[in-house]
């Protein structure tokens, strides 16, 4: 039980907090790892979702589209984190914003984030769709004004995944607790736990039949299906005897592309692979979709291991591994004499506990099997491996994410860079799931070069191979039939410009990119509005959180973070081991006012402003602070910034401002790599001043630019 100090503590440190949650009072830095969220529904922005799926001989193209209502009285930027299929070509961006539709173009990433924030300083409406991780995207709605409403909508075109005459699609729009110390900003990083709002979904689609794994479908006036679907969940899409024909479409600069999508027959080919089982916590909980017992994720994948038992060949070679903290070896098969031995080292498998040390068990494997395929099965949520560096170990890798809540970032990309797969399970399906990966395991390595150019740069052909289908484009310079202008044939082209930026040189890659308008880590689509009034103020920063998934997690899986005492903020958060009781640096006692994050004594120099820097609320505050208000911020950093503004009474004199206004100008420039609310603020305050004196004082404190 707390003491009576330390409750009257929380509630002390809770009040100053601008948005008071009951994790506060247990973690001192969650203020700052939620800092400018909000999760009550009645503040979210996002309202309402809408798919359109359009499915034509293995290829579909989705069109979401997002609809947004600022309830405040001030404007708003509205920012939501999502994850996406690794595979996908994300592109065309739209928005209607005051009654006007409005295109985006794709721009540099640079360039496009400069037009974005010059936008937002000029009071303009506009939006930004931008690749955070291969997986992870951010979708950016700013300077919407009080009460006005923004539809946004954006495509993207990924091939079927192909399994025994089934093509599946996956739309992914839950993630679970990620773990590990995010490598994006603050109001990138991935936030579940917000409102669940009406999604409804609509298919057309030319295959012998459909099924849609949660919700009814429904026909149409004109031939479609309808259904209402859980935002709070993936949505599924089976498709039974899919059409196999060849598609048309017509790129940016007029010339004719032809794609090809055919599922690859079974092979043959034995198995010399090393089967890598995740029991980390996570893995405990339960599967959606899994039948009565509610069997745990880790449960279904030994029971999915036992149902491919029979699909293995005697010349297979199979090693079998578990991981959470630790990696471990659990048994090896090689001939028909072993199979049984396999199958008691599946049984062999150990109950979910401790952490998720993915990256050290995937280079633990790859070391003990050279040249092996390695064959991951996971929830996937996990930030902590080094994509890059396991992709140049010279090993297939292929993936079977397991539960609604699994996240396909980071191992979806090392699957895509080895040439790997990666297939998705519920739950009743892992068996299924895992056979997929088996059947793509036993095709043979593609030798062919991925992509093909002419002498101007441009892509002429490109064949690989995904998700159990041989995938072909061919390039030429006829116009096409009528049906190449429709918005599907956009999307084949768009489809097809993404399997040749992959295969490209970097400069090759960004100008394809940019032509066909593709969402890419060198490229984002921008649209400015520019009718409608301009806002006066900095947009509050409002982070939209997907919603969480609707199976409740029943393991102890999270990480735990405490400050340390040497650096605060994000920048000092370290992840303790799975299960470790919180062990802050001070108790909570101390964290009252005026001892609760201020460093003594308060003299002005940059260690300090980087402190008072982390410590304000930058997305609740921007408005204000680039006014000079202080009354939003907590008592404490009010007194610190009036302190430390005695100290430039010369400088403000000499700039003609006030010297309030410079501390809280240097602390945002302090905070501003962190912050992009704080980078605003500092533009807006030094726009009428001397900045490069300003710059000069900045650097005699310790400041590096």
């Amino acid at each position: 039980m707390k003491s009576d100090t330390s409750s009257t503590a929380a509630e002390n440190w809770l009040a100053l907090s601008p948005f008071p949650d009951e994790r506060a009072a247990n973690d001192p830095i969650t203020r700052l790892i939620y800092a400018g969220s909000r999760t009550d529904e009645s503040y979210a922005p996002m309202v309402k979702m809408d798919f359109r799926v359009t499915i034509r001989s293995g290829l579909a193209m989705v069109a979401m589209t997002r609809t947004y209502v600022n309830k405040l009285d001030e404007p708003i930027e509205a920012i939501m984190s999502i994850p996406v299929p690794v595979q996908a070509a994300f592109f065309n961006l739209s928005a209607v914003i005051g009654g006007k539709r409005y295109e985006a173009q794709a721009k540099s990433k640079r360039q496009a984030r400069d037009d974005y924030e010059e936008a937002i300083d000029e009071g303009k409406a506009a939006v930004l769709h931008e690749e955070l991780l291969r997986g992870i995207h951010s979708l950016s709605v700013g300077n919407l004004g009080a009460g006005q409403v923004a539809e946004v909508t954006s495509h993207w075109a990924e091939p079927l995944r192909f399994f025994e005459g089934i093509g599946q699609l996956r739309i992914p729009l839950t993630v679970g607790d990620v773990y590990g110390i995010s490598p994006l900003e603050d109001v990138d990083t991935l936030e579940t736990g917000g409102p669940v709002p009406q999604a409804t979904l609509r298919i057309d689609h030319d295959a012998g039949g459909i099924e849609l794994t949660s919700g009814i479908l429904q026909p149409e006036d004109g031939g479609g299906l309808f259904a209402q679907v859980p935002s709070n969940a993936p949505i599924e899409i089976r498709m039974l005897k899919p059409k196999v024909a060849a598609l048309t479409g017509h790129t940016a600069d007029a010339r004719q592309v032809e794609l090809q999508i055919v599922p690859e027959a079974a092979a043959t080919e034995r198995l010399n692979a090393a089967i890598l089982v995740d029991r980390s916590g996570s893995m405990y909980s339960g599967c959606e979709r899994s039948g009565a017992s509610q069997e745990s994720k880790h449960a279904a994948v030994v029971r999915g291991l036992r149902e491919v038992l029979p699909h293995l060949h005697s010349q297979d070679r199979l090693a079998l591994w578990e991981f959470d903290t630790s990696c471990d070896r659990v048994g090896r098969s090689e001939g028909l004499e072993h199979l049984a031995a396999f199958a008691r080292s599946v049984s062999q498998l150990r109950q979910p506990s401790g952490g998720t040390a993915i990256g050290h068990s995937l280079r633990t494997v790859m070391q003990a099997h050279a040249g092996a395929d390695i064959l991951l099965i996971t929830d996937g949520q996990s930030y902590q491996l080094d994509v890059q560096a396991l992709a140049r170990c010279g090993h297939r890798v292929f993936v079977v994410l397991v539960g609604e809540d699994s996240l396909e970032a980071k191992v979806g990309h090392l699957a895509a860079l080895t040439g790997g797969d990666v297939q998705f399970s519920y739950g009743t399906d892992v068996g299924m799931a895992l056979r997929a990966c088996i059947q793509g395991m036993r095709q043979q390595r593609a030798t062919e070069p991925l992509c093909r150019m002419d002498e101007n740069n441009q892509p002429v052909k490109v064949r690989t191979s995904r998700s159990n289908a041989a995938i072909k484009a061919l390039w030429s310079s006829g116009t096409g039939s009528e049906e190449t202008g429709s918005g599907f044939a956009r999307a084949v082209a768009a489809y097809a410009a993404s399997l040749a930026f992959a295969g490209a040189g970097e400069e090759q890659a960004e100008a394809i990119a940019i032509a066909e308008g593709l969402v890419t880590h060198l490229t984002s689509l921008i649209l400015i509005a520019t009718e409608g009034p301009a806002q006066k103020d900095l947009p509050r920063t409002i982070k939209q959180p997907i919603a969480a998934p609707r199976r409740a997690v029943t393991g102890n899986q999270g990480r735990v973070y405490a400050a340390l005492p040497s650096d605060p903020g994000l920048r000092s958060a370290r992840a303790m081991p799975l299960g470790a009781p919180l062990d802050p640096v001070m108790p909570l006692s101390s964290y009252t006012p005026g001892a609760c994050y201020l460093r003594e004594p308060r003299w002005l120099d940059w260690e300090n402003l980087e402190w008072l820097g982390a410590m304000i609320d930058w997305n609740a505050n921007a408005a204000g602070l680039a006014k000079g208000e202080l009354h939003g911020l907590p008592s404490d950093i009010q007194m610190m910034i009036q302190e430390l503004a005695c100290e430039l009474d010369d400088l403000a004199d000499e700039l003609s401002t006030e010297a309030e206004l410079l501390v809280i100008a240097l602390a945002a420039l302090a905070a501003s790599k962190e912050s992009r609310q704080a980078a605003r603020v500092y533009r807006r305050l030094t726009a009428s001043v001397d900045g490069d004196r300003l710059d000069e004082y900045a650097d005699s404190l310790g400041h590096q630019a």
